[in-house]
């Protein structure tokens, strides 16, 4: 697994843009087993404002969905990865008991969408977005190794994506002082 991670490092690196290393992610982490991806902000993934890392690879249906019903702001996925540092299992009984009606809601119309068990890795960066990557679990399951090395490339994945956005970025940050 250390040559699919530096062979990924290593394209992340030579990308050109955003969406490029976007492609390379759901490609490597498809290799270990995860049949969704939602390496992203925790924006509306149908609008994300400027510098928002939007690697989403989830049934359209859903995405519109979860754009519709605004579950951007409570969503329990994001709500949780803000709080944490370590990833953590959807189908966690310590995850799920701490979860409202609304929140397992969310959750249960996931699954209804083909979103069934996954794990999240929360990403904290500085001057980053919030951001999470949740990775859904294919039918075959999947190795434990494996999500060790999904953590790792998707740590990756959201920082080479920003450095990428915010070198593209032209909009100057601030006024030009006279």
């Amino acid at each position: 697994m250390a040559g699919l991670k530096w062979s990924f490092a290593e394209a992340c690196d030579g990308a050109g843009s955003a969406a490029e290393v976007g492609e390379l992610f759901v490609r490597d982490v498809g290799k270990l087993g995860f049949t969704h991806v939602a390496c992203c902000s925790h924006v509306d993934p149908l609008r994300p404002p400027p510098g928002a890392v939007m690697i989403v690879r989830y049934p359209d249906a859903w995405v519109r969905h979860f754009s519709a019903n605004d579950y951007a702001k409570r969503d329990p996925i994001f709500l949780t990865a803000q709080r944490r540092a370590l990833p953590f299992q959807w189908s966690d009984p310590a995850f799920l008991s701490a979860l409202l009606p609304e929140h397992l809601s969310v959750l249960q119309e996931a699954r209804e969408f083909g979103l069934g068990d996954g794990f999240t890795v929360p990403l904290h960066a500085p001057d980053a977005l919030p951001a999470s990557c949740s990775l859904v679990i294919g039918p075959d399951g999947v190795d434990p190794l494996h999500v060790r090395d999904a953590h790792w490339l998707a740590v990756y994945a959201h920082e080479a994506s920003r450095r990428l956005l915010v070198a593209n970025d032209t909009a100057p940050r601030r006024p030009p002082l006279s």
